[in-house]
C-alpha cells in the first residue's frame, strides 16, 4: 500500500532539507576558500575606515547603537587582515 499524506510530506520535506543543507556546505567551502586566497592580501583605504567604524560601533551599550550582525560578519573576516603588510 502507497504512503499516506502526512508519510509522503515528511519524506518530501526531509529530502528538501538535505538539498538544503548540501547547498550550504557547498556555499561554506566556497566562502572559506575565497577567504584563505585574500589572507595575505593587505586592506584598502575603504576596508580600514570600515573596521575602525565598525569597532567604534561596537562599544556602544544600547543595541540601536550597535553594528548590524552582517556589519559584525564582515568586521570578524577583516579584522584578521588588518596586519598584513605589503
Amino acid at each position: 500500500m502507497g504512503q499516506s499524506k502526512t508519510d509522503s510530506e515528511v519524506t518530501a520535506d526531509k529530502v528538501r532539507k538535505e538539498q538544503v543543507d548540501r547547498a550550504n556546505l557547498k556555499m561554506a567551502k566556497e566562502i572559506e576558500r575565497k577567504q584563505a586566497s585574500l589572507a595575505n592580501i593587505p586592506l584598502n583605504d575603504e576596508e580600514r575606515a570600515f573596521i575602525a567604524r565598525i569597532a567604534l560601533g561596537m562599544k556602544k551599550t544600547r543595541a540601536i547603537e550597535q553594528p548590524s550582525p552582517a556589519e559584525i560578519t564582515r568586521y570578524s573576516q577583516l579584522i584578521k587582515r588588518k596586519d598584513v603588510k605589503i
